[in-house]
């Protein structure tokens, strides 16, 4: 239970940097492998309180094919796996962007 505490919770720290982006447009995209029963109540407050929109895809598989086939004109500003292994085929195919938070 403590791990998928510290999961959310790093979810919502991740979401949360985005923020800047989200201001710009009033609404994130976000792709998830994540539940929804376990993520969208996150998303449904992270919008309470900010006023933000969050849009969100939730996958079980395909994420990375469909990123990479939408390459600079994905519309996604975050990407939530379920594990290292995932986020690392992220990372090996070169479709992360670092984010400056202020």
């Amino acid at each position: 239970m403590k791990n998928f505490i510290i999961k959310l919770i790093s979810s919502l720290v991740i979401l949360l940097s985005v923020v800047d982006i989200a201001y710009a447009n009033d609404e994130v995209n976000v792709y998830s492998y994540r539940q929804p029963i376990l993520i969208n109540p996150f998303f449904d407050e992270f919008t309470k309180k900010t006023g933000i929109k969050v849009n969100v895809l939730h996958a079980k598989k395909g994420l990375l094919e469909r990123v990479m086939s939408e390459g600079n004109n994905t519309p996604a500003d975050l990407i939530l796996t379920v594990d290292i292994a995932r986020l690392n085929q992220f990372v090996e195919n070169d479709l992360l962007a670092s984010v400056d938070s202020k």
